[in-house]
């Protein structure tokens, strides 16, 4: 892509998020846009939607950044489409989610930008989005999610607990990764905890703030990938 166009791309998104309600008109109006096109993806979110919403958006700020670095991009493109697979989300649902981005870039980028030529670029960018993505889904081979039992709850500061997990199978796990932690409690809520090295195999130790109150139910779900 020249970079004339590129540079078109990003000072429309620029100008989507210049605003202050800019970000969060522009996250409502692509989920707004995917769940009424696409039957079954609401489900694939959490009930609460402010977190997610403000990481969408960054997310794709970043992406348009990283536009004239597509090595950089791909890389990171790859690894959000790995995580994803946690939510339950297919690579068809990336294919969907193109559709309602483009949705969503053209009724928050202001009219005088919105242009015949400036739709078709976006619509180039967006389908190398979600190729790559769905490419990078359909070609992970590690599980979406790994279970365990938590089986120890220690509070060590009034702010800070450590939890003990025996997880069903291995982890591929390396110091200095992070794990995304869920309960069926709160489905959808993925939680980012720090693991320690465990003391024996299939056990991790996890610190966490002990504010988030449910990870001490008795099952939990996990994903171990690092960044």
């Amino acid at each position: 892509m020249e970079a004339f166009a590129i540079a078109r791309v990003q000072l429309s998104f620029a100008s989507i998020t210049a605003t202050p309600t800019g970000p969060e008109r522009f996250a409502t109006a692509f989920y707004t846009a995917l769940w009424s096109e696409t039957s079954g993806t609401r489900e694939l979110f959490p009930a609460g939607m402010e977190n997610m919403r403000h990481r969408f958006t960054t997310a794709v700020g970043w992406a348009v950044d990283k536009l004239t670095d597509v090595d950089g991009l791909d890389a990171f493109l790859g690894q959000l489409a790995r995580d994803h697979r946690k939510y339950g989300v297919r690579p068809e649902h990336f294919r969907a989610a193109g559709y309602a981005l483009l949705v969503a870039v053209r009724d928050c980028t202001p009219l005088i930008l919105w242009t015949a030529a400036l739709e078709r670029t976006w619509a180039e960018v967006i389908s190398h989005f979600t190729e790559t993505m769905a490419v990078a889904a359909a070609e992970d081979d590690l599980p979406a999610a790994w279970g365990a039992t938590v089986v120890g709850h220690e509070r060590v500061l009034a702010d800070l607990a450590i939890i003990r997990l025996e997880t069903d199978t291995p982890i591929p796990y390396h110091a200095g990764q992070y794990m995304s932690v869920q309960i069926p409690q709160r489905p959808q809520m993925w939680r980012y905890l720090s693991a320690a090295i465990p003391r024996t195999p299939g056990a991790d130790r996890i610190p966490r703030p002990t504010r988030l109150d449910g990870m001490g139910q008795r099952r939990s779900r996990q994903r171990g990938r690092g960044r």
